[in-house]
């Protein structure tokens, strides 16, 4: 009888100790469990300040000396271009200028494309701007019936018009649109230079009664 009460008492000694123990890492488990927490919830109102404080420095940003292209890009459109200013250290130039919209003729524009090359320093975006540019937007007159030109091929030509001085002739023409009996052509066949009578279009259409 002793021996059992002995054998029981040592058992009951290590459940105590088990549960002081289970309790023991309890403890530990909810203090690691605190911290944890803790360090996330600092380290999110730390990244939420960085943030405020980047949104303040990016309204500093603006686009400065917007200028249009003198010369036309193609049909309907003219480039534009602007300096970014006032970028703070810490933030890239190349994603504030790509973010950035600017704008252009009542519109929001984001750039195209953003460069530093001979900017001293600074970044410059670039905007190919083809809404109410109507000094860009060419346009076809005159066409004229040349008749069958080869088996299959009907061939008609006209003259360019608004072509502005110091334009690309070529990337003009071969961007402007024109339509022929109720046929929509997005750009001629081919572009030429007719010297003092200007520069044409010519279309060759297929036509199968051409012989």
């Amino acid at each position: 009888m002793a021996l059992e009460r002995k054998s029981r008492v040592v058992e009951w000694e290590s459940i105590a100790v088990e549960r002081e123990l289970l309790a023991l890492d309890r403890r530990r488990w909810n203090l690691d469990k605190q911290d944890h927490e803790r360090m996330v919830e600092e380290e999110r109102q730390k990244r939420e300040r960085e943030r405020q404080e980047q949104e303040r420095n990016r309204a500093a940003i603006v686009w400065e000396h917007l200028t249009p292209s003198p010369k036309c890009l193609r049909y309907g459109t003219r480039e534009y271009s602007a300096t970014l200013a006032h970028v703070p250290v810490g933030l890239d130039p190349l994603e504030e200028c790509r973010a950035k919209p600017v704008d252009i003729h009542g519109k929001k524009v984001y750039p195209d494309h953003c460069s530093t090359e001979n900017v001293c320093g600074h970044v410059k975006g670039y905007w190919s701007v083809d809404f109410n540019e109507g000094a860009c937007v060419t346009s076809f007159r005159d066409v004229n019936d040349k008749g069958c030109v080869q088996p299959g091929i009907h061939r008609y030509d006209a003259h360019l018009e608004n072509l502005q001085n110091g334009d690309d002739w070529r990337e003009m023409c071969s961007t402007t649109p024109y339509n022929i009996h109720g046929h929509h052509y997005a750009h001629p066949t081919i572009c030429t230079d007719w010297g003092r009578w200007g520069i044409g279009g010519i279309w060759d259409v297929e036509d199968t009664y051409c012989p």
